[in-house]
C-alpha cells in the first residue's frame, strides 16, 4: 500500500471514529504515539497555508528529551473545523504536503479543544494558540469552563491591522492559560488569510 492509500485509509478512519487520530510525519502516516502519559506540545491551526509565523512559533516550542518524562511537539490539524465545512481528503492531503520532515502533525476530527483533549485523554497536553483563539475559547466556555478543559494553553500575542492583541489585555484569565514569549517577533503580524488574499 502506497503512502497516498495509507493517508486515505487514515482519513476514512477519522470519519468512522471521531475518537481516533493519526500522525503524519515525513510523508507517512503513523497511527500510534509512543509512551502514553507523556506530554504533548501541540500547535493547533488550519495552516491554509502554513507560513513563517507558524514555523517561528513551532521552532520556539521547547521539549524535554528525557526518555521517561520527556515531551514531544506536533502541529495539530482537525479535519472538522469550527463553523466551516469538513476538510475533504484532497484538501487535507494538500495541507499535509506543506510540512517538512521535522514537522510532524497530529490529525484528528475534533474542532473544539474540549474534544481534542478527549481524543488525547491518555496524554498530558499543552496547546500553543494565538490570542484570537484564546479569546474565542474564553468567550465560548467562560473562565471556569476553560479551566475544566483537561489541558494547559500557551498564548501568543498577534498583530492585526497594525494593532498588537496581547495576552495582557484579557479581562479574565483562566488558571490553565499563560502567556508565551517569542524571541523573534518578526512574523507575528502574518496570517494565512492575508496570504490567500495576496497581501504577501
Amino acid at each position: 500500500m502506497n503512502n497516498n492509500q495509507n493517508l486515505l485509509q487514515a482519513y476514512q478512519s477519522l470519519i468512522a471514529d471521531p475518537s481516533a487520530f493519526f500522525i503524519y510525519e515525513d510523508g507517512r502516516v503513523r497511527e500510534v504515539l509512543d509512551s502514553p502519559g507523556s506530554k504533548l506540545q501541540l500547535y493547533s491551526g488550519s495552516f491554509n497555508p502554513i507560513h513563517d509565523g507558524h514555523r517561528t512559533i513551532f521552532k520556539s516550542i521547547r521539549v524535554d528529551t528525557n526518555s521517561y518524562t520527556g515531551s514531544k511537539k506536533f502541529y495539530e490539524l482537525s479535519i472538522n473545523r469550527r463553523d466551516k465545512e469538513p476538510l475533504p481528503f484532497n484538501e487535507l492531503e494538500l495541507r499535509l504536503r506543506q510540512f517538512g520532515a521535522r514537522e510532524p502533525v497530529i490529525v484528528m476530527d475534533a474542532p473544539y479543544f474540549l474534544q481534542k483533549t478527549g481524543v488525547l485523554r491518555n496524554y498530558e497536553v499543552e496547546f500553543h494558540i494565538g490570542i484570537d483563539t484564546a479569546e474565542r475559547i474564553i468567550r465560548d466556555h467562560g473562565v471556569l469552563g476553560c479551566q475544566g478543559i483537561g489541558a494547559s494553553f500557551k498564548v501568543y500575542d498577534r498583530v492585526v491591522y497594525e494593532v498588537r492583541n496581547s495576552f495582557l489585555d484579557l479581562d479574565s484569565v483562566p488558571a490553565n492559560f499563560s502567556r508565551a514569549y517569542l524571541s523573534d517577533e518578526s512574523f507575528i503580524h502574518m496570517s494565512s488569510t492575508d496570504i490567500r488574499n495576496g497581501k504577501y
